[in-house]
């Protein structure tokens, strides 16, 4: 039986840089935010409580409105709350489901940006958190998803801070350097996952 070990950190810390980067080693990489994604394009019962609870714009022509989803859910916790509790337990099946492809392998590494703020954390071993300084990241969302400073600070207000997942993680990754430094500290962590 592969070892679970999930892969979180706030927005723009690198999470999707450090699973790429384990996945060109041949590690297997299960992706929460895809899986989510499709599911709620796919999953009819997602679907219907969506709609029932957020209203008709939550879908546009078949597919999710995210934008608009984005908007109620990332300034209302209680709403945030309740679309986790429709998508997250279907996530959790499909996470489970496809990490029993990958039996043959040591360990797997399942990414999500809310890892415990669902039940995820408990469907896994061990914890990678992936931290960066706040200017890094800040930089990098800006960069990546043209988004002004304020937009990026407002989501990072509306997550975990690292201090608590850094406190509740079993292993930090500090990713403020180059990707050469990455690089080095992928293969390091990969050593390590490989003896547990």
């Amino acid at each position: 039986m592969s070892i679970l070990i999930g892969v979180t950190g706030g927005i723009g810390s690198g999470k999707t840089t450090v699973c790429r980067l384990f996945h060109e080693k041949g590690i297997p990489v299960i992706y929460a935010d895809e899986i989510s994604h499709t599911l709620t394009n796919t999953n009819p019962i997602i679907k219907k409580n969506i709609l029932e609870y957020f209203g008709k714009e939550s879908y546009k022509e078949n597919t999710l409105n995210r934008s608009y989803l984005a908007h109620r859910v990332f300034n209302n916790p209680k709403e945030l709350a309740k679309l986790n509790s429709i998508i997250h337990p279907y996530v959790i099946q499909e996470i489970e489901k496809q990490s029993q492809q990958y039996s043959s392998h040591h360990y797997i590494l399942i990414e999500a940006a809310l890892f415990f703020e669902t039940e995820l954390h408990e469907k896994v071993e061990y914890i990678l958190a992936i931290v960066a300084d706040e200017e890094k990241r800040i930089q990098r969302v800006c960069e990546r998803d043209t988004k002004t400073k304020e937009e990026v600070q407002q989501r990072m207000q509306n997550q975990l801070s690292t201090e608590k997942i850094v406190e509740k993680a079993d292993f930090v990754l500090y990713n403020n350097g180059t990707l050469s430094e990455l690089k080095t500290t992928i293969q390091f962590f990969d050593t390590i996952f490989s003896k547990l």
